[in-house]
């Protein structure tokens, strides 16, 4: 299985940034949301920041990101809205399951997760954070 450490040593200029992200700036956001992050995210942020195949364009966005949802949509507490891509859908970690699964679903059934079934053409789902770097990182290049 690879790991996000794997990726980032086959594709550092895509996971590595300018801008790394304090374990203090991080503790805060898993505290405002009462979560806990995965450990391979957490080291992603803090040792490598925010790069252009990094799941989280911005920790704060993540934050407001996650409280609107829960808000307006009645996103389960489990899940913390890594990037909202708006009409594109919105990319959500599972922070309850142990690998860190990523789905990345529409919007209009983002509150239905993790409390009914949802159709596969409604949603996307990734085992852990790394496959869905993976994909996201051939979807770049891909795109080159």
């Amino acid at each position: 299985m690879t790991t996000l450490a794997d990726l980032v040593q086959q594709y550092p200029s895509m996971l590595v940034g300018e801008l790394k992200v304090s374990m203090a700036a991080i503790e805060a956001v898993e505290q405002a949301l009462d979560v806990t992050l995965p450990a391979d995210l957490k080291w992603l942020l803090n040792t490598c920041g925010y790069a252009d195949a990094t799941a989280v364009p911005n920790l704060d966005w993540v934050r407001l990101d996650t409280l609107r949802f829960r808000l307006a949509a009645d996103l389960a507490h489990q899940f913390v809205v890594l990037e909202d891509m708006h009409d594109s859908g919105v990319v959500l970690l599972d922070t309850a399951s142990s690998d860190g699964a990523v789905v990345w679903a529409d919007w209009r059934v983002a509150g239905r997760l993790g409390r009914e079934e949802v159709a596969a053409a409604d949603a996307e789902w990734f085992p852990s954070l790394a496959a869905y770097t993976e994909d996201r990182i051939q979807t770049l290049l891909d795109e080159e």
